[in-house]
């Protein structure tokens, strides 16, 4: 998508969650009876606010409104889909090939079928993953083998205040990069990987390494990350 059709695309989407986004809803008092990490809450916004302190909880709990085909779904994916713009957008950047009206179609239709039973941590990492791969279904691509279990992702994705993004992405490699955890080239490598969403192949071609080499690093970096889990933290 052009940058002009992305701008566009998300001034409808703020246009719209700015008009629905402080009104109180009946439904968001049945979530807030429903589930601690709600108490209060009155307005989509309040429960959009809610997420960052509790991300698992709360998500975990719109997804499984969003899938109940009640009358509530398709405001608890609206919620989803808004705590999950900012991620979209940062794909869909990175992607020459498809735009943010791709990025936000598959992430709807990921979220609606989401196995919450299955994958109840780290929910918006998920998310953002198997986006990120259904798109690049779609556009024909393989895609590598390089998923990220729950644990892992919870120590990339998760380290800084949740819910992370591309930001807290790079701040966490940076911070291991500074202690000396990790060499420029893998620190490198790991933005593009896991902040960017490029693919190893992707990835190689922009550091000039194969794409095994691109895999041997970020899979010994994350060792490497997780032993350290706790002082990057706290950085």
């Amino acid at each position: 998508m052009a940058e002009t059709g992305e701008r566009g695309l998300l001034a409808r989407l703020d246009e719209e969650w700015a008009g629905t986004s402080a009104v109180p809803v009946p439904a968001v008092a049945g979530w807030a009876a429903a589930l601690p990490e709600l108490a209060g809450c009155t307005t989509p916004g309040d429960v959009l606010a809610a997420v960052r302190p509790s991300p698992d909880a709360v998500l975990g709990f719109l997804l499984g409104r969003a899938q109940s085909e009640g009358p509530d779904a398709t405001l608890a994916g609206r919620v989803v889909v808004q705590a999950m713009l900012g991620k979209m957008v940062l794909l869909a950047r990175a992607d020459r090939r498809s735009g943010l009206g791709d990025y936000l179609a598959q992430l709807w239709c990921q979220l609606r079928s989401y196995p919450l039973t299955r994958r109840p941590r780290s929910v918006a990492a998920n998310l953002w993953m198997d986006t990120r791969k259904a798109v690049r279904r779609e556009q024909g691509l393989g895609v590598e083998p390089l998923a990220v279990p729950d644990t892992l992702l919870d120590e990339l994705w998760t380290l800084s205040q949740p819910p992370a993004d591309a930001l807290s992405v790079r701040r966490v490699v940076a911070t291991a990069r500074q202690l000396g955890l990790v060499d420029d080239l893998t620190a490198g490598v790991l933005v593009s990987v896991y902040a960017d969403g490029l693919s190893s192949a992707e990835a190689g071609e922009r550091h000039r390494m194969s794409t095994d080499v691109v895999r041997w690093r970020c899979s010994r970096a994350r060792r490497r990350l997780a032993r350290h889990a706790v002082v990057l933290a706290a950085a």
